[in-house]
């Protein structure tokens, strides 16, 4: 007969053991505060059953995980194999892998929107889908090749506002012949083979809430893309290199980010993409970096009304930041560089280290506000090596309110020494020996290229930097 020796075990022994055990074992063996969500949903459709396996297999390799039913289950075999599969993510592992926090069906008679806004302020998005020409050429279909009604499934990243500043995100999605509490539509549950026969399916979720901080995340630009275009930048995210697609970056609630020798959306005209301030936010400039408005009507980075952006240097680093407000094709653009998108409100700045320089629209301030609308206040610190602000002819200041706008209370540190142009206003901490640093940013001064670096001569198209104002050479 086997013993159980550890049962035999004196108490004092016993608990002895224990102890033993707690500082020698590796700490990931006892229990921990492990949150599995679900990130990157894709749907998979083809209309071979072992076409279906071979994608699904591929995926499983890339850490995809299946849920193991066909949604067009009892259809007939004239319909597509079907399934939707998801990423596990563990919260613990300091990764930011963009939890889903809800979903949503519609049912439609022609192709579906890539995305839409819902009332709860919740920003939805069709999932990826990937398969056989039917099923991609109705944009990932769940009734693909049923002849039933189209639907589309949609997630969202967004947080719900009444869970603020919770995240509600998805821990489990499962398919059952039950309405009860399904997925719905306009207040119904909606059965996935709706219109098709075959059996009853609804899509059922568990949500988690979760309040624990996740360590900072780095984004290597140059290898990021998302199909929905938009990054998403929590407390103590990195963001470097030079981003490939366009793409909205977008600063959560509250959140201190680090831009580290980073350039975004150069060269991406008419993109409509921008750095967005989502609520208050801190950005750290590190290095060289660039931004630059994807679009006529838009900003660098854009500050949304009553919240502030804080602009500065890490301690011990130099940083520069180049923000210049979006144009056309034509070199035409109307908002501000770091601030308010054309006709929009903007929020509060303000500017405590760095190199800033800010190029400003048609209409607007370089920081600050636009023509026609509010302009929060603007401040600028002791501790800045320096902030230069180029703005165009039509525009009254180039920091604070634009054209005909109003507010943009601009202040700035008694040490430092305001420099007035035409075409720029220019900020330096006064030298204490009384001797000024003259600016050579004058608007007949040296060219730059868009990486800061000064040319001597303009040898091919492309867009410049001339007395700190963009211009296009054709």
């Amino acid at each position: 007969m086997k013993h159980n020796y550890f049962s035999v075990m004196p108490r004092a022994a016993r608990l002895l053991l224990v102890v033993v055990l707690a500082l020698v074992m590796p700490a990931q063996t006892w229990a921990r505060d492990v949150r599995m969500f679900m990130s990157d949903l894709l749907l998979v459709g083809a209309s071979s059953n072992g076409v279906t396996n071979a994608l699904l297999n591929s995926y499983k390799e890339m850490g995809y995980t299946v849920i193991d039913y066909d949604l067009n289950k009892g259809c007939g075999q004239s319909s597509d194999y079907v399934y939707l599969l998801y990423k596990p993510a563990d919260w613990n592992d300091g990764q930011n892998h963009g939890y889903i926090t809800d979903l949503a069906i519609k049912t439609s008679t022609d192709y579906p929107d890539s995305f839409y806004d819902y009332e709860t302020e919740m920003t939805y998005y069709l999932v990826p889908y990937a398969g056989d020409s039917r099923f991609t050429g109705t944009k990932g279909n769940l009734n693909s090749g049923t002849g039933g009604t189209l639907l589309h499934l949609y997630y969202s990243t967004d947080e719900r506002r009444f869970t603020s500043p919770y995240h509600s995100a998805l821990t489990k999605i499962y398919f059952d012949s039950s309405s009860t509490d399904a997925l719905s539509s306009d207040g119904a549950a909606v059965d996935l083979n709706k219109g098709a026969g075959g059996a009853y399916i609804y899509l059922h979720y568990n949500k988690d809430l979760y309040t624990h901080i996740r360590p900072g995340v780095g984004y290597d630009l140059a290898t990021y893309s998302s199909p929905d275009h938009t990054l998403y930048l929590a407390n103590l995210d990195r963001a470097y290199g030079t981003l490939a697609t366009p793409t909205d970056i977008v600063i959560r609630e509250g959140a201190k980010v680090a831009f580290i020798d980073a350039c975004i959306n150069e060269g991406m005209l008419n993109s409509g993409r921008n750095v967005i301030c989502s609520g208050d936010a801190t950005i750290e400039i590190q290095g060289f970096c660039s931004i630059f408005g994807g679009g006529p009507n838009d900003p660098a980075i854009r500050v949304l009304p009553d919240h502030k952006l804080t602009l500065t240097a890490t301690s011990g680093i130099e940083g520069t930041l180049y923000a210049y407000s979006g144009i056309d094709e034509f070199g035409v653009g109307k908002a501000a560089g770091i601030g308010a998108g054309y006709m929009s409100n903007c929020g509060d700045i303000e500017i405590l280290g760095g190199d800033i320089q800010a190029v400003g629209g048609q209409g607007a301030a370089a920081i600050g506000g636009t023509e026609n609308r509010s302009c929060g206040s603007i401040y600028i610190g002791p501790d800045i090596t320096r902030v230069l602000a180029s703005f165009s002819e039509d525009s009254p200041n180039a920091i604070g309110a634009g054209r005909y706008g109003f507010g943009g209370e601009f202040t700035y540190a008694p040490t430092l020494n305001l420099d007035v142009s035409d075409t720029y206003w220019a900020l330096n901490p006064i030298d204490p020996d009384g001797i000024g640093t003259p600016l050579e940013d004058k608007a007949e001064g040296p060219v730059y290229d868009l990486q800061g670096r000064r040319i001597d001569k303009i040898a091919q198209p492309g867009i410049y930097i001339k007395g700190g104002k963009k211009i296009l050479v054709k």
